[in-house]
């Protein structure tokens, strides 16, 4: 078994209630067609993901986000998934269909500095091949 087929059958295991939709400013974008045979790399007849086009001249380049139920969930991703972003993808497509793994403890005082926010953060997160 390779890496391509642990993640085939991650992806085969979403349930039909996950969507991706993908928006782009074209459809014939160089991004968008990486995005397709990345994809297609992935899924197999009969999987129960459904991906979604967009096409928006107002996009600012390709735009990821994941759906449950029509309910658009907290993660987008910029870009073609590739590298990290590809089990970023999957880890957040799994999130929606199965809810949250059992957390791995923080230390106390992680867990104490975490206890004092707040309110809701906004993190960017921005990953560059090295």
């Amino acid at each position: 078994m390779d890496a391509w087929d642990g993640l085939r059958r991650r992806w085969a295991a979403i349930p039909p209630t996950v969507a991706i939709h993908i928006t782009a400013p074209r459809q014939d974008a160089a991004s968008v067609r990486a995005t397709e045979d990345l994809l297609s790399e992935l899924m197999a007849p009969g999987d129960a993901v459904t991906v979604h086009w967009h096409v928006d001249m107002k996009s600012p380049g390709l735009v990821i986000r994941c759906s449950r139920d029509h309910h658009t969930g907290p993660i987008s991703f910029w870009g073609t998934p590739s590298g990290y972003e590809l089990e970023g993808l999957l880890y957040a497509l799994e999130r929606l269909a199965f809810g949250p793994r059992t957390p791995t403890p923080f230390s106390a005082p992680h867990t104490e500095l975490i206890r004092q926010i707040e309110r809701p953060l906004a993190i960017d997160l921005y990953v560059a091949p090295t």
